[in-house]
């Protein structure tokens, strides 16, 4: 695995814990930290940061004309809280400036307003600044999170109610909001892109939704370096919503990507999957017929009548009733 691969740091602390195949689910600091770091280590790749701004904002910038900024940066009153990535613009006095959220935050307005204004007095006292005018700074929120984010876009928003006569005063900063429930799972999947995967993991019901979208792009993919990417994700994120035997299936197509394999591949996982399916149905269907029994001999119903109603053995019958002790 390359040293500036997804979590190599993590995978380097527990190396001795779990192998390959052999891993239990990764609980340390909470889910919402991982995925927080895992979009962090995609945007600090400047090829995807690129793409991700073409994407998502429209903005036409190359990954060789962007440099990290100081990434550590933190401003006086948010010490607990670093801004997740800062790019400048080479040859450009532009800046962006981006936060990952996976919660609503109100004071969101207020922290842009704060790192802004922090940003800019870094850039001064850098004196990388020839041009004797303040940058431009893009503050963008990629929000992850499951409910609404009902927090102002614009600081302007926030203060008072405007005054006649007072309009000019508004403070008009807003940073882009790029809210993961605004794209559908399909739009997605077809962006060949870490963010478009990662993004679409967030959006999946459970762990079956997620192995099917992960087998969708591996079976479309040629990219070897988004296979491996898929791989360290599977292993090291994805682990406490994927059963073993779903990972087990993603890992066997990504060790298996031959053509000469696929048709059986997919045979077998499609196999697997109906079997699951019935399964499930099977278990549902007999815990309801369960609960029925037991309603019916709460109510003091025939035994014969309960037998044919619910066309069960008396085998099945006599097995209901003592887990009653009746």
């Amino acid at each position: 695995m390359r040293e500036d691969s997804i979590l190599y740091e993590d995978l380097l602390l527990y190396k001795d814990i779990f192998g390959v195949r052999n891993i239990n689910v990764i609980s340390i600091g909470g889910v919402d930290k991982k995925h927080d770091k895992i979009f962090k280590k995609i945007l600090s790749d400047e090829r995807e940061m690129s793409i991700f701004l073409g994407d998502f904002l429209k903005l036409d910038v190359k990954e060789n004309e962007l440099e990290k900024y100081k990434n550590s940066f933190i401003t006086e009153r948010y010490k607990s809280k670093e801004s997740d990535i800062i790019y400048k613009q080479k040859g450009k006095n532009i800046y962006y400036l981006i936060e990952h959220q996976s919660k609503v935050d109100k004071e969101m307005p207020n922290r842009i307003l704060k790192y802004c204004d922090e940003l800019l007095e870094e850039i001064k006292k850098s004196k990388k600044n020839k041009t004797g005018k303040n940058p431009i700074i893009v503050p963008i929120v990629l929000y992850t999170g499951k409910q609404d984010w009902k927090t102002a876009i614009n600081f302007s928003e926030t203060q008072i109610p405007v005054e006649k006569g007072y309009e000019d005063y508004l403070i008009d900063l807003k940073y882009k909001l790029i809210d993961i429930k605004n794209y559908d799972k399909e739009e997605l999947r077809k962006r060949d892109t870490k963010m478009g995967i990662m993004m679409l993991m967030e959006k999946q019901g459970n762990g079956k939704e997620i192995k099917n979208s992960i087998i969708d792009i591996l079976l479309e993919t040629k990219d070897q370096e988004r296979i491996e990417w898929i791989k360290e994700i599977t292993l090291y994120i994805l682990a406490y919503v994927l059963k073993p035997e779903e990972r087990e299936e993603i890992l066997d197509l990504i060790e298996n990507k031959e053509e000469s394999d696929m048709e059986e591949w997919i045979e077998r996982v499609k196999r697997n999957d109906a079997l699951e399916e019935k399964r499930l149905r099977e278990e549902g269907k007999k815990e309801i017929i369960n609960n029925l029994v037991k309603n019916m001999l709460k109510n003091n119903e025939n035994e014969e009548k309960i037998m044919q109603y619910t066309s069960i053995s008396k085998k099945e019958f006599q097995a209901i009733k003592k887990s009653l002790a009746m």
